[in-house]
This record gives structure tokens, C-alpha cells and sequence, in this order.
């Protein structure tokens, strides 16, 4: 995991450049998510790279340049998410739907500088719903609109109950039964 300094001297860019490789470190632990937060922290790191939370403001950034790599990211948060194989867990369409999210709503902040005039405005109207270069339609809505889809939770749980019911011999109404039993004494 990568150490990143909190105290003087460390830049906001620095800190976001942590969180990235941190989530890159703790993708493999979390999941049906695992990729998406491997994507998130790529997403981060990126955002550092580009002096996100450096107090240097938006013009550090040109914004086609900054768009041309943020696309890059869409493409790989829905490469990564179509490469799972149906039914995808809703857990992995959320996390890949708040990568989304993530960067387009950094795109909007970059983009929104008034030092940017026209081309800030361009920026965000043609990759907008409906814009010339529509990323809601290419990257959002494949992944939004994906009815292939199923609670990885509680499909774990119901195999979960199926194994023990197999393993025990019992019923699995018999184990569930006894399952809510214990519940129950242990909320009184």
C-alpha cells in the first residue's frame, strides 16, 4: 500500500494519488466490485496526475486533453464491466455506474472554469445527453440499463443455504427454521 504524507508539504493532489493506490491495493478484497474499485482507484490516480486537489484551479488542465483521458477511463469502466459474464451482480453495476459518475462530474468541474470560455462550454455540452460526443449513450447507459443483473448477495446466501442444507442432510426449510430461531434469540 502506498504511504502518502498528511502533514505539510503534501499536496491534495498527493492525497488523491494515495487514495487511488489504495483502492488499487484493496480492489482484490472487495468482492463482485473488485474490478470497479480497481477502476476507481486508476480513476483517482489519474485525477492526482491531473492536480486535482492541488489548489492550482482548472486551468491546469486543457480541457480536450482532460476529456481525451478521461474517456479513457469510460472505455476501460465499461470494458471491464461487459467482461463479466451475465447475469452481472447489481453490486458491480453500481460500482461501475458511480465510476461514471465520478468522472463525469469531475469533467463538469474541470470544464465549468470560466478562464476556459468557449472551449469549457464545448467541453461539457458535446459530451452531455444529447451533446455531439453523447458519453451518457456510450458509456452510461450500456452499463444503467443492463437488465442482466442479479443480487451476487443474495445469491451467495441462497448458495450458501443449499451447501449446508446438502452437507447436514437437513431440508434447507429446516435449516432456515432453525436460522430464524437463533436470530431471534439473539436480538432478545
Amino acid at each position: 500500500m502506498s504511504y502518502v504524507r498528511t502533514g505539510l508539504g503534501a499536496s491534495g493532489s498527493q492525497l488523491v494519488s494515495g487514495a487511488g493506490a489504495s483502492l488499487l491495493s484493496a480492489a482484490p478484497l472487495t468482492g463482485p466490485a473488485a474490478p470497479f474499485v480497481a477502476v476507481a482507484g486508476s480513476i483517482a490516480e489519474f485525477l492526482g496526475a491531473m492536480g486535482i486537489g492541488s489548489g492550482c484551479g482548472q486551468t491546469c488542465v486543457v480541457s480536450s486533453n482532460y476529456a481525451n483521458q478521461a474517456e479513457l477511463l469510460l472505455k476501460q469502466n465499461l470494458g471491464t464491466y461487459q467482461a463479466l459474464s451475465a447475469p452481472r451482480c447489481i453490486q458491480a453495476q453500481s460500482a461501475a455506474e458511480q465510476n461514471f459518475t465520478t468522472v463525469w462530474g469531475d469533467l463538469e468541474q474541470q470544464c465549468s472554469n470560466p478562464n476556459l470560455g468557449d472551449a469549457g462550454y464545448r467541453c461539457i455540452a458535446d459530451r452531455a445527453r444529447g451533446g455531439k460526443f453523447d458519453w451518457f449513450v456510450r458509456y452510461y447507459d450500456p452499463i444503467a440499463q443492463d437488465t442482466a443483473v442479479t443480487d451476487c448477495a443474495a445469491a451467495s446466501a441462497s448458495g450458501a443455504v443449499a451447501a449446508a442444507s446438502a452437507a447436514s442432510g437437513l431440508p434447507a426449510w429446516a435449516l432456515l427454521a432453525v436460522a430464524a430461531g437463533l436470530l431471534i434469540l439473539a436480538v432478545r
